[in-house]
């Protein structure tokens, strides 16, 4: 039974509690999430669309959109050979995805930080995009400059 109140009190033995005093436990969370290998393109596609995002901010504060870059690089590991060796496909070593949007300030930074956020639920974020990065790559690196 779950008693989600703001009021503190005492129910049949029971402590209710406010929500808010959950917690999350972010290794649970990204094991949880089993992402199949039917979708391992969707870390990529959210870490894109958090660049797309970041520019759509940047431009609501009179930046013109022409302006906005993003670049995504697949780097493979070449120790494998190449294609035009005549090998397999070399396995990919990294991913790199940047972008010339908002960047982290305070709000976006904050945001970026709690689990499962609606910050960006207005335009269809579902606050997971983290959450599939750390499931799919063994190393995560984010900054703003």
């Amino acid at each position: 039974m779950l008693w989600a109140t703001n009021a503190t009190k005492y129910h049949q033995g029971f402590r209710e509690r406010p929500l808010q005093a959950m917690e999350s436990y972010l290794r649970g969370r990204v094991r949880n999430l089993n992402l199949s290998p039917k979708r391992c393109n969707l870390p990529v596609f959210e870490a894109v669309m958090n660049s797309l995002q970041a520019i759509e901010d940047r431009t609501s504060s009179g930046w013109k959109p022409s302006d906005a870059r993003i670049r995504i690089a697949v780097v493979r590991d070449e120790s494998q050979g190449t294609l035009f060796d005549g090998g397999s496909v070399p396995t990919i070593k990294d991913v790199v995805i940047e972008d010339n949007g908002v960047g982290f300030d305070d709000e976006h930074f904050a945001a970026f930080c709690r689990l499962d956020d609606d910050f960006r639920a207005a335009k269809g974020g579902k606050g997971i995009g983290r959450l599939s990065w750390l499931s799919a790559f063994q190393r995560v690196s984010v900054s703003s400059v």
